[in-house]
């Protein structure tokens, strides 16, 4: 059949040279490209899996670049505590050779100088020992959290704009003594604001609380010898109580009797009148001595700072500034023993040289619209040489704590309640001296509108609260998913932190002393660097596990989407046969119409 306007043999012709061009097309992407896969039409399961596996390497690739990172940072405070290490060693033998009575006054006064070097350069390694501007031995911030474990936010303090709540039926209950297990100041107020009605909150001692007043007595004995005695009041026996209604003071005398020592010590609480923005109770402790001996006494009032059973407060604050936990204070000059444990440059000193006279405690609990306030005043006898506060801790009435700085007060867990503790000093009682004050102290509540402790602390709504920790946490995100990672925790570390800020090696009593303090802080320096190292191993095989798995999905996504080039050569060496023969079969199928003229002639 001769036709001209169809010439069907040539459209077939051409349809399949189109194919073939397609395919030949393809078949280069494939080969310049190098992938198998250039569009999701090539291969559109292929592609997902592909693609999932394509952002699981480059996750997996980029987070074994952090854990190097993390690595890094293990080496560098581990390299510094090798330093702190060395220091130490040299630091022990230097009271071992003091502790040695050949050397002289002047050979110990030579020992101490190093040692004071040394302590130095312990705390610049503590103060500057930095990775990527970051410190590493200053500790770090945490999460407050309230009873329920949820983050504290700043808008749950109520710092101005309340209502001062109406403080009504504080009382003495029946005799402000619980004489069960534990024996603690049972002193309380309810509250009759609206959002608080009929709402009871302790004071002094929260209930269920461990508390202390605990006092330490030396003096010599005949023989010379120094006796040091340290009681718990709670322990002692009660000599005698009295109650005075119409003003609302109660007091009760222990009598502590050791050996050579007979003292007599009376405790009184005054509930002061409600002046319409406070409502105070002064403490005051206050000593007799019946003996014949010379009595030195020190005394430490502690307290959980507790509202109610298990109620967490949200902080301190003293003048506008929140003080972290571990800190310590002298509200004293010239008292050269707790000067000398102080260093300004601390994280957890306040300041040692400020005339503060009170502090403030918030609750979070309820969001209340006032603050229990801890003061005195300044510069009498009867005020306290020193003030530790921090979290809740069970032995904080040890007396080691404040003549070392070995024991640090309280813990790092979120949800502890906060204590405090005031030490105060009575330098010498003399026999048979009459009542003499050592000791007074305002509790009670205070308007947070009216308290300058908490005026001007800014509240930015939603931000969570944080308090210092000794140990600074840190993120290591390890794999490709969140929540996939690690903690490296690096304690912080300086002189005052170790329990040897202060040492003396000027006698053979301070170097023996000395002695078992390097001892306890080589200890505490080797049990940091051990957790860096085992910190260190486990990112080293994290970084292996992700290295290898790395590698074997790059695998199987190279196998999905990578071109086989030699047989992909195979394809285009055949679509470019086929292509010249569809190219030429074209070109004789448009022939064929012209032999129409051979009719026409």
């Amino acid at each position: 059949m001769q036709v001209i306007a169809h010439n069907m043999l040539s459209q077939f012709a051409e349809r399949q040279l189109n194919i073939t061009d397609n395919n030949k097309s393809k078949s280069s992407e494939k080969l310049s490209s190098g992938y198998r896969v250039n569009r999701a039409a090539d291969d559109a399961a292929g592609l997902a899996i592909s693609e999932k596996l394509r952002w699981q390497v480059r996750g997996l690739k980029r987070a074994s670049s952090n854990i190097s990172d993390g690595i890094s940072l293990c080496q560098v405070a581990e390299g510094a505590l090798n330093e702190v290490h060395a220091m130490l060693h040299r630091m022990n033998e230097l009271a071992i050779q003091a502790s040695n009575d050949s050397n002289t006054q002047e050979d110990r006064k030579a020992i101490q100088m190093e040692i004071d070097a040394l302590l130095d350069e312990i705390d610049r390694i503590g103060d500057d020992t930095e990775y990527n501007t970051m410190k590493l031995f200053q500790g770090g911030y945490t999460d407050v959290l309230d009873a329920n474990g949820n983050p504290v936010r700043l808008c749950d303090i109520p710092i101005t704009d309340f209502h001062l709540p109406a403080i009504s039926n504080v009382n003495l209950n029946d005799g402000p003594v619980y004489m069960g297990s534990q024996h603690y100041l049972n002193l309380s107020a309810t509250l009759t604001e609206n959002a608080y009605t009929n709402t009871n909150f302790d004071l002094i001692f929260g209930r269920g609380s461990t508390s202390h007043s605990s006092i330490k007595v030396k003096y010599k004995n005949d023989n010379g010898e120094t006796v040091t005695v340290i009681k718990d009041l709670d322990d002692l026996p009660i000599e005698s109580e009295s109650f005075q209604e119409n003003l609302q003071r109660y007091g009760r005398v222990y009598k502590l009797k050791d050996g050579d020592i007979d003292l007599s010590i009376m405790q009184e609480i005054y509930i002061e009148p409600h002046t319409g923005t406070s409502q105070d109770y002064r403490i005051s402790y206050s000593y007799m001595n019946n003996s014949d001996k010379m009595l030195d006494i020190d005394f430490m009032f502690n307290a959980d700072s507790a509202y109610n059973d298990d109620d967490n407060v949200e902080g301190y604050f003293i003048d506008g500034q929140r003080v972290e936990n571990f800190s310590l204070y002298s509200t004293r000059y010239g008292n050269d023993f707790y000067m000398n444990l102080f260093n300004q440059n601390s994280p957890y000193i306040y300041d040692s040289f400020r005339n503060f006279t009170s502090f403030s405690i918030v609750d979070v609990d309820n969001a209340l619209p006032f603050a229990v306030k801890v003061g005195w005043e300044y510069g009498y006898a009867s005020s306290p040489d020193a003030l530790s506060i921090g979290n809740y801790y069970a032995h904080t009435w040890d007396w080691n704590y404040y003549e070392n700085l070995s024991h640090k007060l309280g813990g790092n867990t979120n949800g502890q309640d906060l204590a405090f503790s005031l030490l105060f000093n009575y330098e010498q009682l003399r026999p048979d001296t009459a009542w003499s004050t050592a000791a007074e102290f305002t509790y009670g509540f205070t308007q947070t509108s009216t308290d300058q402790n908490l005026a001007g602390i800014p509240i930015t709504y939603n931000q969570t609260s944080k308090v210092h920790v000794d140990v600074l946490d840190l993120w290591i995100q390890a794999g490709a998913v969140e929540g996939s990672g690690m903690w490296v925790s690096i304690g912080a570390m300086d002189s005052g932190i170790l329990g040897i800020r202060g040492l003396d090696v000027t006698s053979h009593e301070h170097a023996q002393r000395s002695m078992e303090r390097v001892r306890e802080a080589v200890e505490a320096v080797s049990q940091q660097r051990s957790l860096i190292g085992v910190q260190q191993n486990r990112l080293e095989h994290a970084k292996a596990i992700d290295d290898n798995t790395a590698e074997n999905s790059q695998a199987t996504e190279s196998r999905i989407r990578d071109t086989d080039m030699a047989a992909e050569m195979v394809n285009h060496s055949r679509h470019n046969i086929l292509q010249q023969v569809g190219q030429s079969m074209l070109s004789q199928a448009n022939q064929i119409p012209k032999g129409v003229l051979q009719l026409l002639q």
